[in-house]
């Protein structure tokens, strides 16, 4: 599992990728895969003390790029 600091570098880099994302895919479904990939990679990678706090993170990352919350728990 990854530390705390290790997960908010990943946080980061899902931030950091957002934009560009959203420039390279016209699609919204290739965006949305992307993202959701990111994500889930970085719940994954908690380990059972930080799993809230990083679920927590990430629906307030999405939610400031209007990007809706259930995006990385479908499929």
């Amino acid at each position: 599992m990854k530390t705390r600091k290790q997960l908010r570098e990943i946080l980061d880099d899902i931030e950091a990728t957002v934009p560009e994302a959203k420039r390279r895919h016209a699609d919204d479904i290739e965006f949305l895969a992307e993202i959701r990939s990111m994500v889930q990679l970085a719940i994954l990678s908690a380990g059972s003390e930080d799993k809230d706090w990083v679920i927590a993170q990430v629906d307030a990352l999405l939610m400031s790029h209007g990007i809706p919350v259930t995006v990385w728990s479908t499929q």
